[in-house]
């Protein structure tokens, strides 16, 4: 078995372990599913810049994290314009708060799930290059992350765009959405960021676990 297959097989291991049963991520704040997507095989295809965005491809930014009075969060994905875009995304709990400790930069004595992942893929030398968004399918997000190899060889696997997010986040990697996500799905972003002040439901990373 190969050493890339090896490491498939770990990560693999560890995200079943610690996300069976979690939701998928819709643009519904009303309302969160509790089945999981089906899951996509795996797809390799070589690529001139693993960071590039693909075709049709937007880059954007995590804003803000909003927790829900009934539970889960909304994650608000920025579109880098002159005039922005906002899409809000509903997520869970849990990886709102790994999104919000990844973005805080804060580091424990023992590895968290996002760390371990992280820590298998440095030791096969094999680098998270970006994460697209691609679809939006009866209200549920789907995305793609893309890892590259030592050799430069490129493999993109399915994933749940919050898990992708807290990746990207932890190896400075690049997020894209798809701009026909971006018009079917994105709101007019305020013109300026600093929310109000009544404001007292961000998730805070420091609170988070």
């Amino acid at each position: 078995m190969s050493r890339l297959l090896l490491c498939f097989a770990a990560v693999a291991a560890i995200a079943g372990a610690c996300h069976r049963g979690a939701a998928p991520e819709t643009n519904d704040a009303s309302s969160v599913a509790t089945a999981p997507p089906s899951p996509k095989e795996s797809a390799e295809a070589p690529m001139v810049s693993a960071t590039a965005p693909s075709p049709g491809m937007v880059r954007v930014d995590v804003g803000d994290l909003l927790s829900q009075p009934m539970g889960g969060a909304v994650v608000l994905l920025v579109e880098r314009a002159s005039s922005p875009r906002v899409v809000p995304m509903v997520i869970g709990d849990f990886e709102a708060s790994a999104i919000a400790l990844r973005i805080g930069r804060r580091k424990f004595d023992r590895p968290l799930t996002h760390d371990l992942i992280e820590s298998i893929l440095a030791s096969y030398d094999i680098r998270i290059a970006k994460l697209e968004i691609d679809a939006l399918e009866s209200g549920v997000f789907l995305g793609r992350l893309f890892l590259q190899e030592r050799n430069g060889r490129v493999t993109k696997l399915d994933t749940r765009p919050s898990d992708g997010i807290a990746l990207a986040i932890g190896a400075e990697a690049p997020i894209f959405m798809s701009a026909e996500i971006l018009e079917q799905a994105g709101e007019p972003a305020p013109h300026h960021q600093e929310p109000p002040p009544s404001e007292t439901d961000l998730v805070d990373p420091k609170g988070a676990i």
